[in-house]
């Protein structure tokens, strides 16, 4: 995994969906649980095992379906980040 890639596009996942107006609470939450899953994984980068990525995975893939109408550069984001963990077998 190119773990350098991958937290460049966590910083730019990080940063979008603070700009993300979330519609209701449980987009609010998930909005929230997918930040701190970020921030996390960006403040332990030197730390990461591709273990911990398993969770912001899962989490990422409820993201993508359920913000993929609403809000398409969110989900441009979340995908890429998906992209570069399933490509490391997370």
């Amino acid at each position: 995994m190119d773990k350098q890639q991958l937290h460049q596009l966590l910083g730019q996942l990080h940063a979008e969906l603070g700009r993300t107006q979330a519609v209701d609470a449980g987009d609010r939450e998930l909005l929230k649980s997918l930040q701190a899953d970020v921030q996390a994984i960006l403040e332990r980068a030197d730390e990461s095992t591709e273990a911990q990525y398993g969770p912001l995975g899962i989490r990422l893939r409820h993201g993508v379906q359920r913000f993929e109408v609403t809000h398409p550069q969110l989900t441009w984001a979340m995908s890429e980040v998906l992209e570069i963990l399933s490509r490391s077998g997370v």
